[in-house]
């Protein structure tokens, strides 16, 4: 059976069907929103609290989780907020006790420094500083090896 409500906009008179009780409509003539009243006695799902359903004040009962790039546990594990030019110098500098990689992980830790100056959102500027330390000093015995290497072949 249709229920029967007058449009608060134009006061028409509009019927509902059965299943529209308790939910909002739009008149056709003028498109104000009304409501189907239910009927008597009747529960309408739409009263009924849902614990999952969101509500008007959700946001200030459960806040937005923080981004994993702020948690300092996260960020030792995974490169999460972290620059790759960081990274590679990182790893760079690592290797740069074989003296062979020193020079590249100077570059990368210069161009990691000017990348973090530029984007201060995101870590990893101790990497950075890292592959350039190791990379100067694994430039020393580089330098000193090449130096000897050509002393000898000049006599």
């Amino acid at each position: 059976m249709p229920i029967d409500l007058v449009c608060t906009g134009c006061s028409q008179s509009l019927r509902a069907p059965d299943e529209q009780a308790g939910r909002s409509v739009r008149c056709p003539h003028c498109e104000a929103v009304n409501q189907v009243p239910a009927p008597e006695g009747t529960v309408v799902l739409a009263d009924l609290a849902s614990p999952f359903a969101p509500s008007a004040d959700a946001h200030t009962r459960y806040p937005a989780p923080a981004p994993l790039g702020d948690d300092p546990a996260i960020r030792m594990l995974l490169p999460v907020g972290r620059s790759g030019w960081a990274i590679a110098a990182g790893y760079f500098g690592l290797f740069s006790v074989l003296c062979f990689p020193a020079p590249i992980s100077v570059i990368l830790g210069v161009i990691a420094i000017v990348h973090l100056r530029r984007n201060p959102k995101l870590y990893g500027m101790g990497r950075a500083i890292f592959g350039l330390v190791m990379g100067v000093l694994g430039c020393i015995p580089l330098v000193v090896m090449l130096y000897e290497m050509f002393a000898q072949w000049t006599r």
